[in-house]
């Protein structure tokens, strides 16, 4: 008797792959992208908050202000947002990395060993 063309089985082209095999490919995919779009991420927002403080836009230049008191704000405060917007440029464009990571670490050091800042409802600790 022949066999029709309807009872044979049809052909599996597709290969299923687990979730970890392709978590592994995507990986390898988005792997050459991956830091430079995060450098770029980081420096549009490092241009952005700077842009605001040179505008005198900025809702935290009060906080500003008063980390650093010893330190008149009316020109620190855009001071701090040029230096923020050359950092922004200088990530976007991949250049002097080195010296923008270690100022970044300085900043964050900074940041961190301020364990006041004077409110508007008073005083309060980090």
């Amino acid at each position: 008797m022949p066999v029709s063309s309807k009872d044979q089985p049809l052909p599996t082209t597709r290969r299923s792959i687990s979730l970890s095999e392709f978590e592994r490919r995507v990986a390898m995919l988005v792997r050459p992208f991956s830091l430079p779009l995060l450098r770029v991420s980081l420096g549009v927002v490092f241009i952005w908050f700077g842009a605001l403080k040179v505008t005198n836009s900025t809702p935290v230049a009060d906080l500003v202000a008063g980390t650093v008191p010893w330190v008149d704000p009316t020109w620190f405060v855009p001071f701090l947002g040029t230096v923020e917007v050359v950092v922004g440029v200088l990530l976007i464009a991949g250049r002097r990395l080195t010296a923008v990571s270690c100022g970044q670490a300085q900043a964050v050091e900074a940041c961190a060993s301020t364990s006041s800042v004077n409110s508007s409802e008073g005083f309060f600790q980090l």
